[in-house]
């Protein structure tokens, strides 16, 4: 029996390894990469407020030398109630560095209808909300500004190998305890 349990110890540990492999096969091919983020208003009359929001991006349009701009697949965003997506802004992208992740670059103006602007650049978050949308004349808008934070969703492959190599740990210690 300790020899059937060592060869699924090995098989389930080599295919966590697999997995692991593939998935660094695809970062270095290219890859739709994916963060989620938070636009925190830190003055204004939304200070306090967090608004979410997410973002998708192929990452194969990006030689990691200077500064370059990759074109969003997908996004939204919702604040003061209203979602936004990609197609609030056409030059949305999102900013690299070097190749290192610099932020997102998006501007969402939809005064006219709901009185609402929004802009991110890379760590930064500005705002205006308008008192009167339409045609009213002199709205009163209301401005702030903010930081946002970002976080890279972890691909697929990459979760299914973790838990394949920790369920492997796992079973080796009930197995240690057992013979003790």
């Amino acid at each position: 029996m300790t020899s059937s349990f060592k060869k699924f110890t090995v098989a389930l540990v080599g295919a966590a390894a697999v997995s692991l492999a593939g998935t660094l096969t695809e970062v270095v091919q290219a890859a739709t990469v994916t963060y989620n983020f938070k636009a925190e208003a830190t003055t204004g009359i939304n200070a306090g407020q967090s608004y979410l929001g997410s973002f998708s991006f192929d990452d194969a349009q990006l030689t990691g030398t200077g500064s370059e701009l990759a074109s969003l697949s997908k996004l939204t965003f919702t604040f003061a109630g209203k979602t936004f997506d990609e197609t609030f802004d056409s030059l949305a992208g999102v900013g690299f560095e070097e190749g290192q992740f610099a932020g997102l670059n998006y501007q969402a103006d939809d005064a006219a209808v709901s009185g609402l602007q929004a802009s991110i650049f890379g760590p930064d978050f500005f705002y205006a909300i308008s008192s009167a949308s339409g045609n009213t004349p002199d709205p009163t808008p209301d401005s702030g500004i903010g930081n946002v934070t970002y976080e890279k969703v972890p691909e697929p492959g990459t979760v299914l190998g973790l838990s394949a190599l920790g369920l492997g740990l796992l079973l080796n210690r009930s197995r240690s305890k057992r013979s003790a």
